[in-house]
């Protein structure tokens, strides 16, 4: 592949991932934060999801997923409550105040990406989507493939 080939697509990525950066700006919360927030919403069950379980998901240390736990729990958005039949067990919920929270970015992410595909038009949503997945198909195999044991 040329070189300017190369270069003219990791400055689209970047473009990309710097502008979609400015949306955890606006929520207040880091990539990580917001990452671990989406986590919560998404796996928590009645009692919560267990802190160990996010931090082994998500490839984070036990320090780390600790600290992004309490960041999120000042902001009010999550809350940890001691299980009820193993005490050495930690959950992890959204509060009441995150879940308001999460509602509402979501409702705002929804909005603009349904602005930005209408703008594109369905056509051009198509073929970028099906170049997307193209693309990640084909990273995934040369990735491997290169870590492949030999």
């Amino acid at each position: 592949m040329p070189e300017s080939d190369r270069e003219r697509l990791f400055a689209a990525a970047r473009r990309v991932g710097k502008i979609s950066g400015k949306l955890h700006h606006q929520a207040d919360l880091t990539p990580s934060e917001m990452m671990v927030f989406h986590h919560v919403k998404h796996r928590q069950n009645g009692e919560g999801v267990r802190a160990s379980e996010l931090g082994q998901r998500l490839g984070i240390s036990r320090s780390g997923i600790s600290h992004l736990l309490t960041t999120l729990e000042e902001k009010g958005l999550i809350e940890r409550v001691n299980s009820r039949t193993d005490r050495r067990a930690v959950y992890v919920r959204l509060s009441a105040c995150g879940l308001e929270r999460y509602q509402s970015m979501n409702a705002e992410l929804t909005a603009c990406v349904d602005r930005v595909m209408l703008r594109m038009g369905h056509e051009q949503v198509l073929q970028l989507t099906v170049l997307l997945n193209e693309l990640a198909d084909i990273m995934q195999e040369e990735i491997e493939a290169s870590f492949a044991p030999k």
